[in-house]
């Protein structure tokens, strides 16, 4: 009877030691550094739905807090090279989404090409645009060749990280004749609302179709937030003001415009009594 207890209360404390050594054994392997040529040579075939183990361990490998700068170059040239050879676009899409976090220059050339791929520009502008100067250049660069979804694509993307140097590539869409692209383009300016940036807009209120208002009242009022931010007060009160003129007489949007002035700075003061000295009832 006793020996039965006692066995009864070893056999779980066994299970548990096998389970202890298990780990410690997977845990001492995952530590191992991988075979590059051998995982990369897996990632080339590599499909939704099939066995993720080369993506998870470069991935594994990437965030390793023991990856040496040699190393992490070499994996940055592999997956680089992937985007030019003959490999999955699932493959692809992996190796984009690695390279937006850990690639640089030296990865632009081989991304540009996919900047107009149907099923991997939304990951191959993402990672142009976290490349700075270079990946920029190149995402300006290819404006002029995309067609009007891709056109959105980048607008948004140079408009997400405020690039000044987009302004003169946008200035031309915000008149174009595709009604989406506008749009994208107006909002991408607004949202950089560099002195540029605010200067075009103001152009582009003077002579704009009707269904392109809203979108630059918006704009006009980011791109003046961010004119006030910089101090630039003269320049905030003509945007501003601008964005007020546009809002006519709608009372929704004059206390949008009043609110975002007020808001954006504690020394806004001066914009809000120009506007309170308009006739409009609105104000």
């Amino acid at each position: 009877m006793r020996m039965t207890r006692t066995r009864s209360l070893l056999t779980p404390l066994l299970v548990l030691l096998i389970a202890a050594i298990a780990a410690v054994h997977r845990t001492a392997r995952a530590d191992e550094p991988i075979d590059l040529d051998e995982t990369f040579a897996a990632l080339r075939s590599y499909e939704f739905g099939s066995s993720r183990a080369a993506a998870e361990a470069i991935a594994s490998e990437l965030r390793s807090a023991r990856i040496d700068p040699a190393r992490t170059a070499r994996i940055v040239t592999e997956l680089t090279t992937l985007l030019e050879e003959d490999a999955t676009l699932d493959a692809k899409a992996f190796a984009l989404e690695q390279l937006a976090r850990i690639g640089g220059a030296e990865s632009v050339e081989a991304i540009v090409p996919l900047v107009s791929h149907d099923a991997l520009s939304h990951r191959a502008i993402a990672a142009l645009s976290v490349m700075g100067r270079p990946g920029l250049t190149a995402l300006r660069d290819a404006v002029p060749a995309l067609d009007a979804e891709g056109r959105i694509q980048v607008a948004v993307a140079l408009g997400t990280v405020r690039d000044p140097g987009a302004v003169t590539v946008l200035a031309p869409l915000c008149r174009g004749a595709e009604p989406t692209v506008r749009l994208a383009a107006i909002g991408a300016i607004g949202r950089i609302g560099t002195v540029d940036a605010g200067e075009t807009l103001l152009a582009v209120a003077t002579a704009m179709p009707p269904e392109d208002r809203t979108a630059v009242f918006q704009a006009l009022l980011e791109a003046g937030d961010r004119r006030l931010a910089a101090a630039d007060m003269a320049r905030a009160r003509r945007l501003i003001r601008a964005a007020g003129e546009l809002a006519e007489t709608d009372p929704q949007q004059l206390a949008v415009t009043a609110l975002r002035a007020a808001s954006a700075r504690p020394d806004s003061g001066p914009v809000l009594a120009e506007m309170l000295g308009d006739g409009r009832p609105g104000w």
